[in-house]
């Protein structure tokens, strides 16, 4: 790969994904942009990941770089990605999913007409059963944006696959991501925001995520979701340093109160309704965030989500699980017809 132009650096972590990684590989390997380079992180994987990897390596060679290294976790893994790469522009491509062939080429464009450092897109949600749900990457359609003249910006989808990364914006702010822990894109993202100058959305579906029972994301294990507390924490802190935190305070609040109340509490609910880390989340966000009822960006709230808030802050706990099963239940319905 050297002594080419490479414009856009496409970080893959592996971690035991030996059933979908060819495909996740094609997808990148057959691009009609032509400037890339792919790198390969096989982080510590225990099936046949690393040899499926070093294949398409050794047949891909002036395309695709390989790194072998000891588990560091996802966001590990994507720094060393980052350590190794050549590319003026990051795209990050988790192993068990895959891009729409066109997909370097119109964000790659796209950034260098904007001149934009962050571009954000859309994507489907990829369910194991091959059913697909679009996923709108950015609520905001204006042209482009940035955090200082938009703080609604933290309450975007945080996710780092959807979204096409300056390098610079991690060299110069040596931002990294943390590693071996949940919510790392949660921590990274917001931090990302307070250094993008210039950020643009592409409307159009390029990314196919898909929900494994067996990911990260759909663990049975309650109590790990009191670690978007140490995330919510870690933000904090980091825009204290920066000195930013009064003029977000309260755009970081409800960033706060919808990840730690909503998401965390909603997610332990349907897992187990009777877990103890329900109220754990609750008597967290009540101590750090004791006005966060007359937050000014509460108002976006939807009747539903205020009848979970609702339910969440009563202790209802089964009362709420209840109302997930038959919606659950209503949704299978209308699929089947």
């Amino acid at each position: 790969m050297e002594g080419k132009e490479i414009k856009i650096s496409v970080i893959i972590p592996i971690y035991n994904v030996e059933k979908y990684l060819e495909r996740c590989i094609e997808s990148a390997l057959n691009q009609t942009f032509k400037a890339y380079e792919i790198i390969l992180v096989n982080d510590g994987s225990t099936d046949s990941s690393g040899k499926i990897a070093r294949e398409y390596q050794q047949k891909n060679q002036e395309k695709v770089l390989l790194i072998e290294q000891q588990n560091k976790g996802l966001g590990g893994a994507r720094n060393t990605g980052m350590q190794y790469s050549s590319g003026e522009y990051f795209f990050f491509l988790d192993s068990d999913d895959f891009i729409e062939l066109n997909t370097l080429e119109v964000l790659y464009y796209k950034a260098i007409e904007e001149k934009a450092d962050l571009v954000i897109f859309d994507g489907w949600f990829v369910g194991e059963d091959g059913q697909e749900d679009y996923l709108h990457g950015c609520l905001k359609k204006q042209k482009y944006w940035n955090l200082k003249n938009n703080p609604e910006l933290l309450f975007e989808n945080p996710s780092t696959w959807n979204k096409l990364y300056h390098r610079n914006l991690f060299k110069q702010s040596n931002i990294i991501f943390p590693e071996k822990v949940w919510f790392e894109d949660l921590r990274t993202t917001s931090k990302i925001y307070t250094v993008a100058k210039r950020i643009v959305y592409v409307q159009k579906p390029f990314y196919h995520y898909l929900q494994r029972q067996s990911s990260i994301m759909h663990s049975k294990d309650c109590k790990k979701y009191l670690q978007i507390l140490e995330a919510v924490d870690d933000i904090i802190e980091y825009y204290k340093c920066k000195g930013i935190y009064p003029y977000y305070e309260k755009a970081i609040e409800y960033l706060a109160v919808y990840n730690s109340f909503f998401f965390a509490g909603i997610k332990v609910n349907k897992i187990d309704w009777k877990s103890q880390v329900q109220s754990e989340l609750m008597a967290y966000m009540k101590e750090t965030f004791p006005e966060y009822k007359k937050n000014p960006y509460a108002k976006n709230f939807s009747i539903k989500m205020k009848m979970i808030q609702y339910l969440l802050e009563s202790g209802k706990y089964g009362v709420l699980s209840g109302c997930f099963y038959i919606s659950r239940q209503l949704r299978k319905m209308r699929r089947k017809k």
